[in-house]
């Protein structure tokens, strides 16, 4: 990104020209695209264009099969149910037993859509309209204009099948999932690029629970964000050296609701941490504990078994 000018456009020319010179590599231009304001004049537009050697991309361009500009409306989405209708389109349901669909909706129709569903956030009527897809073919095409009899009501269907379901999945649910997943990996301490730039980026002096979206951010980044709660839901520490874990704030006992005991009288330090509940023996201070949280939580925060050997919390 860049100022719209000819000086900052010659200036970006000349460091990839140096980029290519001290490197031995070159970039095609024929493949490199540039983007400009709607509201650029025609002139300017014109003048980068040709010194730059790049080619304009359009507005509906896509780049690793998502859209790269996207108005906030249903339409940006409708290439994953028409990817999902071509996928479908080539099965003849008419003649394939029911387990040959369970099989190809799972590994095959499932599959197209893991990669858009785990990087964006959809709108409940694109998943409708991909639930919608799936049940037909399951149900089988529709003879004489009618549609085809349903024998069982599609939730039951999508439940696991240790509860009688076929472990279909539905849609908003699958989204939620894998976005939740890199909410998750952040949380856990995960290593990865992608994790790394987020960290960098959006989390330099907060954490993810604590964490606000701004305008400037990106939609990737808003779409976790919006499931903060869901994750928060199923979040809990694994209490280690007991350092790094605020018991007033923080989920960090398992078995009880919200995974946080619920405090009778706090202490007037605010820097509070778990370790202040341990003996130096390597044992819960019961005697303190029974100071701050209910007998019922005594009990909960005392089956929590520390580690022999101090490692961090995680």
């Amino acid at each position: 990104m860049g100022k719209f000018s000819i000086n900052e456009a010659f200036y970006f020319k000349e460091c990839l020209d140096d980029f290519c010179r001290w490197s031995g590599q070159s970039f095609n231009a024929l493949k490199s695209n540039i983007f400009f304001n709607p509201a650029a004049s025609r002139r300017t537009t014109g003048l980068i264009t040709a010194m730059m050697g790049f080619s304009h991309i359009a507005p509906n361009s896509t780049y690793l099969g998502l859209p790269l500009f996207r108005s906030g409306r249903n339409k940006d989405f409708n290439f994953l149910v028409e990817q999902l209708d071509s996928k479908l389109a080539g099965w003849k349901a008419r003649t394939l037993s029911k387990a040959k669909k369970l099989i190809l909706i799972k590994s095959s129709a499932l599959a197209v859509l893991i990669y858009s569903m785990q990087t964006v956030k959809l709108s409940s009527a694109i998943c409708s309209k991909l639930d919608a897809r799936i049940r037909s073919f399951w149900w089988g095409p529709s003879s004489n204009g009618r549609k085809p009899l349903c024998l069982k009501a599609w939730d039951a269907l999508c439940k696991p099948k240790s509860l009688r379901g076929l472990g279909f999945r539905r849609m908003r649910d699958f989204n939620l999932a894998l976005l939740s997943k890199w909410g998750w990996n952040i949380l856990t301490g995960q290593n990865s690029l992608c994790l790394s730039v987020l960290r960098v980026r959006y989390l330099h002096h907060t954490q993810l629970f604590e964490a606000s979206s701004k305008a400037g951010d990106s939609k990737f980044w808003k779409s976790i964000l919006y499931l903060k709660e869901l994750i928060r839901e199923g979040a809990c520490y694994v209490v280690g050296d007991g350092c790094s874990i605020d018991p007033w704030k923080d989920p960090w006992v398992p078995n009880i609701p919200n995974f946080l005991p619920i405090s009778i009288s706090k202490p007037s330090v605010s820097n509070t941490r778990v370790k202040d509940f341990f003996l130096q023996q390597g044992s819960w201070d019961i005697a303190k504990l029974a100071l701050h949280y209910s007998p019922a939580d005594v009990q909960a925060i005392s089956s929590i078994r520390l580690p022999l050997r101090s490692k961090p919390d995680r």
